[in-house]
């Protein structure tokens, strides 16, 4: 008898954990685009803020995935919002 794995792939990891591991991605993304100086532009930090959302709607869910993109979006304004550029336009 095979057991329905749910909404998500990741069953047997806890809720809470679930939650803290996928913000924490997003502040990581955003610190590594900090700490990389001009490796990573604007437009680079938007794409990899929306993959991890991505990954974050994949391992913890929908709400997981909404408080990320919410948190995504202010720290990617933060930025932003310092320096305009045709990256953050398109």
């Amino acid at each position: 008898m095979k057991r329905d794995p749910g909404p998500f792939p990741f069953p047997a990891i806890a809720r809470p954990a679930r939650h803290v591991a996928a913000l924490t991605s997003v502040v990581v993304v955003f610190l590594a685009q900090r700490a990389a100086g001009t490796i990573v532009d604007e437009g680079g930090l938007f794409l990899l803020l929306s993959t991890a959302v991505l990954g974050s709607a994949w391992f913890a869910g929908t709400g997981s995935a909404l408080a990320v993109t919410v948190l995504g979006a202010v720290l990617g304004s933060l930025v932003a919002g310092t320096a305009r550029s045709p990256s953050v336009h398109a």
